[in-house]
């Protein structure tokens, strides 16, 4: 198998993908789709592509902490902390406020 292309994306974006394809191994997807399916938010794919590109022009936030910002959905600030794990010391609480106050926009 050749890699074409490689590209961060959302559980949700993955599935979507997993779900309209329908060349993949079906054994293999289908336990690909279960798994995303257990963790899945119930955000629909436009609101996961506008939350993506709102957090990214914050300004400050890397391509792959909103991947996992968004794969988690956090529920307040201290759940926002936790994802960001040991690069949360690079946020202010402004920051941390923008990034919460984004996620909850689009819920």
């Amino acid at each position: 198998m050749k890699i074409l292309k490689e590209k961060l994306i959302t559980n949700v974006e993955a599935l979507d993908i997993l779900k309209n394809n329908s060349n993949n191994s079906k054994y293999y997807s289908k336990l690909s789709i279960e798994n995303l399916e257990k963790f899945y938010k119930n955000i629909k794919l436009d609101n996961v592509n506008r939350l993506k590109e709102e957090l990214l022009s914050l300004g400050f936030l890397r391509e792959e902490q909103v991947i996992a910002l968004i794969n988690v959905l956090p529920e307040d600030k201290n759940d926002i902390i936790l994802v960001l794990g040991k690069e949360i010391k690079n946020f202010n609480e402004e920051q941390l406020n923008k990034i919460y106050e984004t996620i909850r926009k689009h819920l």
